[in-house]
């Protein structure tokens, strides 16, 4: 089931799920359970033994060294999520036998399915290194919210009280948003992939059958949650409940959101109460991306050049938009953490939109699509674990060795933290060192680098051997596919639309200091959003899920195909003798199936 910003869960009907094949507690039973192929990612990568009983090729020192600094993680891991199993799995039996008189309504199997990945049918068909990315970056788009909406007090009362290179990356929170469109990107176009393979369908009705799965998975909790958050603000605001804070404007709340085009306005501009329900605007960007996902996709399926020319002109197309809006806006005006010269009300408004537009948001979405793309295309190599001779040599291959290499990811991680954390975020936002150039640089690449950064991590954590993730990488997939983090992934989609109700329903102190108040409080309330969004989650999403399911062959029909396959492909050169079109999934042996293996 998806998540928001891109789930890593195989869709309704997307086909049998596969069978988890974690490895074992030993060393030797690891190795025996290898030929599976399951590997613990999940994503069909051979496992390779931590510890050393196997030797594993190109193993560099700096990669050894860190193995050695971090000895057992994954086995760790494994041990732990194993008793978390067992506790877990000991008081949910005994909730799902209170829980039964509730028959469709009974949380036990959610609650199951949503604490521990190997409990959640999908252990064999997920990523689990973008559970971790998924859960950071709700982690990081909440504790923007509380610390630039001020419910804690001026968030400017802390600077002295933190390194102020930690407070201008919280201010950067917005660049969560970003991690959810390059997932979103990445999965969803590995989802209508996999339709398009297994479905008897025309492209139409393929179509037709995503948009219903996505409107199923996405808008009961939204339009639950638009009206409790606007409700809640009502009250609170001691207004009708009804009047969307005394404006009237309750209704236009409802239909805007219910139709997705909840960005289409600034903030200022917006019907309703200030700030409520804010963060449906990313949902609206979203979905309006989604619409657009099959027909970049089926390019790629009949013809992967065209594909891929696809990609990058739709790249190019958004980040123009963006360089239109800020030149005839004039928004290069100084616009810092501190500063607003000669920032008008309207150069605010505009810049709201070219923060909120799907068509100036697009170019994050298609890293996430180009991500997939290199995903299947590097299948072959990945399934070998790059091992020489077993493989299709490509600039794919060649590339992403490098890039994967330790050289290259000091490189990679260099690069980004000089360019953007350094320079764009704590220099120039946070410190104020203003020139026009900085300011249209800021506006024009900084969600952009953010989205190369993230569909980066991806490429080098899920779709690389396991033998080529390594030094920096290897520590972070080891962090990503933590278990620890994906209760909170489970969760992100409706924390993530509850999550102004545990910032304004209590009042809350003003804090003097970022640690510990600051940072105790952020986390209690962070802790309380996700309470929030399993009630909703338990209440609405899960079980409209179901419905979705259960009305699936009687609004869709059932029409997989005897044998999975894509459609013809399109060759638009001269046929050459014996050649066969670009499509995904073309003969020749130095094909790569660019295809979801769910």
């Amino acid at each position: 089931m998806y998540r928001f910003g891109g789930a890593s869960e195989p869709e309704p009907g997307d086909g049998a799920k596969k069978e988890s094949t974690r490895p074992a507690n030993t060393s030797e039973d690891r190795m025996a359970s290898q030929p599976l192929m399951g590997g613990s990612r999940g994503d069909g990568r051979p496992v390779a033994d931590d510890d050393g009983d196997e030797p594993v090729e190109d193993h560099d020192y700096l990669s050894e060294y860190i193995e050695t600094i971090m000895p057992g993680t994954e086995r760790y891991m494994n041990e732990t999520s194993e008793k978390i199993t067992s506790e877990t799995g000991k008081c949910l039996s005994k909730l799902d036998e209170i829980c039964q008189p509730l028959g469709f309504w009974n949380p036990a199997p959610y609650l199951v399915s949503m604490a521990v990945r190997n409990n959640s049918g999908r252990a064999g068909g997920s990523f689990e290194e973008l559970d971790g990315v998924r859960a950071l970056a709700l982690m990081w788009v909440c504790s923007f919210h509380i610390f630039s909406c001020s419910v804690l007090g001026t968030w400017k009362d802390f600077v002295g009280e933190m390194p102020s290179f930690i407070l201008a990356v919280m201010e950067q929170g917005q660049c969560g948003v970003t991690m959810f469109f390059v997932l979103s990107g990445f999965l969803i176009s590995h989802i209508f992939q996999s339709i398009r393979k297994k479905e008897d369908r025309s492209l139409l009705g393929c179509w037709a059958l995503f948009m219903y799965r996505r409107f199923f998975r996405i808008w009961p909790a939204l339009m639950s949650s638009v009206v409790v958050v606007t409700m809640c603000a009502s009250v609170w605001a001691d207004t009708g409940v009804f009047s969307a804070c005394g404006t009237g404007q309750f209704w236009d709340v409802i239909s805007r959101n219910a139709v997705f085009m909840w960005n289409l306005k600034a903030w200022g501009e917006e019907p309703g109460c200030a700030l409520s329900p804010e963060v449906t605007w990313s949902v609206s960007t979203e979905f309006q991306l989604y619409v657009f996902t099959p027909l970049f996709v089926e390019a790629y399926i009949r013809n992967k050049r065209m594909g891929w020319m696809v990609v990058f002109a739709v790249i190019w197309l958004s980040l123009y938009c963006r360089y239109y809006m800020i030149y005839t806006d004039d928004l290069s005006n100084e616009k810092t953490a501190f500063t607003t010269h000669g920032y008008t009300t309207d150069m605010y408004y505009q810049q709201n939109l070219l923060y909120f537009s799907s068509y100036t948001r697009a170019n994050e979405y298609m890293v996430g699509i180009a991500a997939h793309y290199l995903w299947g295309e590097l299948k072959q190599y990945r399934e070998c674990n790059g091992e020489e001779g077993k493989f299709a040599k490509t600039w794919q291959t060649y590339l992403f060795s490098m890039l994967v290499s330790w050289p290259g990811q000091l490189v990679v991680y260099g690069y980004w933290f000089y360019t953007q954390a350094w320079v764009m975020w704590f220099d120039y936002f946070w410190n104020g060192s203003y020139t026009r150039a900085m300011q249209f640089s800021y506006l024009m690449y900084n969600w952009f680098l953010m989205s190369g950064l993230v569909g980066y991590v991806i490429i080098a954590t899920v779709a690389m051997p396991k033998s080529k993730v390594t030094f920096i990488n290897k520590a972070v997939a080891d962090f990503l596919a933590s278990p620890v983090l994906y209760p909170i992934a489970a969760v992100s989609y409706t924390g993530y639309l509850l999550q102004y109700i545990a910032w304004w329903q209590f009042p809350m102190p003003t804090v003097t200091n970022f640690m510990p108040a600051f940072a105790g409080y952020e986390t209690i309330l962070f802790i309380y959003s996700l309470c929030i969004g399993l009630v909703l989650s338990l209440a609405i999403e899960r079980p409209f899920m179901k419905v979705g399911r259960w009305l699936e062959p009687s609004v869709c029909g059932k029409h997989l195909k005897a044998k999975p396959g894509f459609p013809k492909g399109w060759n638009f050169g001269p046929k050459k003798k014996g050649a066969v079109p670009m499509a995904v999934g073309g003969g020749g042996e130095k094909s790569f199936v660019g295809v979801s293996q769910v």
